[in-house]
């Protein structure tokens, strides 16, 4: 252990060989890390921060320590130091087998570590220019050194890297967490299709980050926890579906009566899953995996942040072999609805009239009942008017109505009053 590291840890006691929080233990990082350089101007600081897939050590993690010294630190971003497909492929022929992008070898981490010891002594380093859409490296770049050092990355822990820091933060997560961020990340990050990245998710980067990243965790001076927390994270997402339920169908012609537009029918199977370390049902969170004729569909709803049932949605088709690699994260919660359903236009309104049974672990609670689902296709100021309005011209009763999903309501089928 160098003196820097033994001084530094010295400042860190609270939460040196603890799990914290990630607003805990950032807290006493930052100030930890304020009053080593205030105490010791003449050297360069490396942080190390490792962590799997979409823990948030980049975003948060190395964000915040960014935000907290401008014009004081860096971050060293390992990632920037993936070989590309080019060079992955020379490698791959060289030692005779496939090599992932989730494992050691995908980086040049000895290259890494060496530019990250040029800034740990004051010099300028080279940092690769990585282009993840086109899965290349671009060009490179000379980056100035700066009194704090903070190289990211699902590396940042491993052995060619660690040698050259001062501390080892380690930013844990769930894996239900990394798979919902990961895929929002990517569909955008990367361009790439839901069913892809999920699988990808699945059948390699998180098996692979069990071998190769979870395995330094040992090594980290501090570990800091940063679960999902779908209650803050969805409402932050601009896709929010706002749905209400109410008991009964229209009146015999008050569709056309309203000059509603039919947009076809369908029939649907759902079956409900819940995450292996977390109780989805417990944080308002839903993972729906929906069959229409064979084609399958996969839903993943946030917890309720408004009043007429507004919540983050996102959906996209799934093949068969990715929701058997997702099994090994999730269980069926054994709740099961069947439905047939006609969809009718409104102006800014998304008509569903539903026959549906609802199955749950005890058995069928709801057998062939008809509901009317409205939902708001766009952002209303005043919703809950807009739905009440919706639910008279339908001649409905609004006393019938509930914010609560079909999941829901097959756990509780109180929830929506059933004539």
């Amino acid at each position: 252990m160098s003196t820097t590291h033994q001084e530094l840890l010295s400042y860190l006691t609270s939460i040196v060989g603890h799990d914290v929080t990630i607003d805990e233990g950032l807290t006493v990082l930052i100030e930890g890390v304020r009053r080593f350089v205030d105490d010791h101007p003449e050297r360069h600081l490396v942080i190390l921060l490792a962590g799997g897939t979409a823990s948030g050590k980049t975003s948060q993690g190395a964000g915040r320590l960014l935000q907290a010294f401008p014009g004081r630190s860096m971050i060293f971003p390992i990632d920037m130091f993936y070989r590309g497909k080019r060079g992955l492929a020379v490698l791959q022929k060289q030692y005779g087998h496939e090599i992932s992008w989730d494992e050691p070898l995908a980086l040049d981490l000895d290259d890494a570590g060496e530019q990250l010891e040029h800034l740990r002594n004051g010099q300028n380093a080279t940092i690769p220019m990585y282009d993840f859409g086109e899965s290349e490296r671009v060009g490179s770049e000379s980056v100035s050194s700066q009194p704090i050092i903070i190289a990211e990355g699902l590396f940042a822990l491993h052995d060619s890297i660690r040698i050259h820091g001062d501390l080892g933060v380690y930013v844990d997560v769930d894996v239900h967490g990394q798979i919902i961020r990961r895929v929002l990340r990517d569909i955008v990050r990367k361009k790439r299709e839901p069913n892809d990245i999920l699988f990808e998710l699945a059948q390699t980067a998180i098996p692979k980050q069990y071998e190769h990243v979870t395995t330094t965790r040992q090594y980290a001076d501090i570990i800091i926890n940063n679960d999902y927390r779908p209650e803050t994270e969805t409402a932050r997402q601009a896709s929010q579906l706002a749905q209400v339920k109410v008991a009964g169908w229209p009146p015999l012609g008050r569709m056309a009566e309203l000059g509603a537009e039919y947009l076809g029918s369908f029939q649907g199977y759902d079956r409900y899953f819940t995450a292996k370390d977390r109780n989805l049902a417990a944080t308002g969170e839903e993972l729906r995996i929906r069959d229409e004729s064979g084609r399958l569909m996969l839903t993943y709803k946030g917890p309720h942040v408004g009043v007429v049932g507004e919540r983050f949605v996102f959906t996209c088709s799934i093949e068969a072999v990715t929701v058997q690699a997702l099994m090994k994260y999730y269980h069926e919660a054994l709740v099961y609805v069947r439905k047939s359903r006609r969809l009718f236009l409104l102006p800014g309104v998304l008509l569903s009239l539903d026959v549906v049974t609802l199955t749950n672990p005890g058995g069928t609670v709801v057998e062939e009942q008809q509901v009317t689902e409205i939902r708001l296709t766009r952002r209303h100021d005043n919703g809950v008017e807009v739905v009440n309005e919706t639910i008279q011209q339908l001649g409905l009763d609004p006393k019938k109505s509930t914010t609560a999903s079909y999941f829901s309501i097959a756990l509780n089928p109180s929830l929506l009053p059933l004539d």
